[in-house]
């Protein structure tokens, strides 16, 4: 009975606030237009994916339609457990710092697996698998972060081709089952070309790798990539351990001679024993940083990838928050028209920055939904991506706490919130309280397979499109409200959000005016008058329920995460059915979230 009293009330109150905001939304200013196709390609700034390009390569088979790599072709990172790798790994700091009683202890454990093991090359699966065998999966899942990347770090294989030359993972476009993820790479490197100087030439595409731990082991695959799609590739080692060694040098010291030492303090060791020809260039331009500038002011295209969007800003930033010359160097090209800067996943979301009606733009770090409704947003550093596994997270967060950064990303996305894995993840309540909290106007969400592609004009207006296998949603709170309960009386929490959404799909194009703070916008497909049903998709309740409903004008409502979702179309609402993307495209969708602890 406790939980249908809760959930009538959340019910009640959530379709009184949502009948109001339609009311509101009904003199909501947009327009709608049937988008036209245009043989002349448009020239943006930015591609926003948001993750999920699942790419035919040597160590993702299942994306591939065959096989087609061999056995000089990296395809799994390798671990060994032996006298040496025991010895490199309590050779490291972290372990280092132990008293010597704690070193042998852990000396005798990976001992005891090494004499079951003996020599084999294992998975990080089959390593997992040893710990576990031995009793001591406890023990291996809650190392801290410095022990538990040190360990694998120290362990770590070199593999090496039959010509003793280090194997790299390959990428195969052709083969690749998703042609979505396909078509992203490719239209980057066309939107490069726009750029070259000879449009005959390939365009010069850098890739920078920063948002990884171990930005050395994805860059083979990125380089595969883009070649395959018709650029000329550069890895630029530019990441977090890069501006602390380049910080010691312009201090005085020898901070180029530390990059192994400042690496360890990043949580990456040994590099230099797996990928010599990398570090030994991080190396090189560390010294010579113009080099860098050189790179970055001859690139017609820069793609970061996803991980950890924190250790991507790192690259870019330094220790005072200031712009690095890196990244000065690419906004000054951005906004000349010569480059165009893309990113997957962390990628993405660490290009929100700047003030939009100054109010500032902050990054988005982590959060489950789950935990979105009921706990809020908090202005703290992100946890370990391991702490669900350790005893405790630290920051003063848990695991799926929602984090931000308040200082912002890059800021060369300043209109609003960047967010990614969008639908897939139910994204949509994280993204709604973020962007409430924080006191956003508005925020984006961008599905995987998915991109969104920006032009910011002279006049400081925007033009949007998107391109990939689902869609792009918006959080619209010019309209909307906020509100967190508590009562001296009782433990509840009541925590409710409202706004206008939006959501655009493969082909929908989006105008916006800053000045007067108004879309436009142009959807592919059939104006939708009347309800259509169409098949649910794996994941995405917010998405499947919109598919369940498109056109419909009656209350759309259901429960999640412990919260209560409804929404309800107005007269400005409009919906849009694309038959071959097979994607319902709606835009001024007024929305109410509720919350009600117990």
């Amino acid at each position: 009975m406790c939980h249908l009293s809760i959930f009538n009330f959340k019910q009640t109150r959530s379709l009184v606030v949502l009948f109001f905001l339609v009311f509101l939304n009904n003199s909501y200013l947009s327009e709608v237009y049937a988008s036209s196709a245009s043989n002349e390609e448009a020239q943006y700034d930015l591609m926003l994916v948001g993750g999920g390009l699942n790419t035919c390569s040597s160590f993702s088979l299942k994306n591939c339609q065959k096989k087609s790599f061999n056995e000089d072709d990296l395809q799994s990172i390798l671990y060994q457990i032996s006298p040496k790798s025991i010895s490199r790994f309590l050779q490291t700091e972290p372990i280092q710092r132990l008293d010597k009683a704690n070193q042998e202890n852990i000396r005798a454990l990976l001992l005891n697996i090494y004499a079951k093991v003996a020599n084999k090359m294992l998975t990080r699966r089959q390593l997992r698998d040893a710990f576990e065998n031995n009793n001591l999966l406890e023990w291996y899942q809650a190392l801290p972060d410095p022990q538990y990347y040190a360990l694998l770090d120290s362990l770590e294989v070199q593999q090496l081709d039959q010509n003793k030359q280090r194997k790299q993972e390959k990428a195969n476009l052709l083969l690749t089952k998703d042609k979505a993820s396909v078509g992203i790479y490719q239209r980057f490197v066309q939107q490069a070309k726009l750029r070259a100087p000879n449009h005959l030439e390939k365009p010069h595409v850098v890739v920078i790798t920063a948002s990884s731990r171990d930005p050395f082991e994805v860059a083979d695959f990125y380089i595969s990539v883009f070649e395959q799609a018709g650029a000329k590739v550069t890895w630029l080692p530019l990441d977090k351990t890069y501006q602390q060694a380049r910080a010691l040098e312009v201090a005085g010291f020898a901070g180029c001679e530390q990059l192994a030492r400042l690496r360890e303090t990043n949580l990456s060791f040994y590099r230099e024993r797996i990928y010599p020809q990398r570090t030994a260039l991080q190396q090189r331009l560390c010294a010579a940083p113009h080099e860098s500038l050189k790179i970055i002011q001859s690139a017609q295209g820069i793609f970061f990838n996803g991980g950890d969007q924190s250790l991507t800003l790192a690259a870019l930033k330094l220790a005072d928050g200031s712009d690095s010359a890196e990244l000065a160097l690419i906004k000054t090209q951005v906004n000349s028209g010569a480059l165009i800067v893309g990113g997957t996943s962390a990628g993405t979301a660490v290009h929100a920055g700047g003030s939009y009606h100054d109010r500032p733009i902050v990054m988005l770090t982590n959060g489950d939904p789950a935990k979105a409704m009921s706990r809020g947003a908090l202005a703290n550093p992100p946890p370990s991506q391991r702490c669900f596994a350790q005893v405790a997270c630290g920051q003063g967060v848990g695991s799926g706490d929602l984090t931000y950064r308040a200082q912002g990303g890059t800021g060369l996305f300043d209109l609003g919130l960047l967010d990614t894995h969008f639908s897939e993840r139910d994204r949509e309540s994280r993204l709604a309280v973020f962007t409430a909290s924080s006191e956003q106007t508005y925020a984006f969400g961008v599905d995987e397979a998915t991109a969104l592609f920006v032009d910011k004009t002279l006049d400081g207006n925007y033009l949007f499109e998107v391109q990939g296998a689902n869609g792009v949603f918006i959080v619209d709170q010019q309209v909307g409200h906020y509100a967190l309960h508590k009562s001296a009386d009782s433990p509840r929490v009541r925590r409710e959000v409202s706004g206008v959404s939006h959501y655009l799909a493969h082909a929908a194009q989006a105008s916006f005016s800053r000045d007067t703070a108004t879309w436009q916008f142009k959807l592919p497909g059939e104006l939708r008058n009347k309800p259509l049903r169409l098949g649910r998709l794996d994941d995405g309740e917010w998405r499947n329920q919109i598919r369940a409903h498109c056109g419909s004008t009656e209350v759309i409502s259901w429960q999640q995460y412990g919260s209560y979702f409804a929404l309800k179309a107005s007269q400005a609402t409009v919906f849009h059915y694309e038959p071959q993307a097979k994607h319902c495209h709606y835009t001024n969708l007024p929305f109410v979230i509720s919350y009600l602890s117990e």
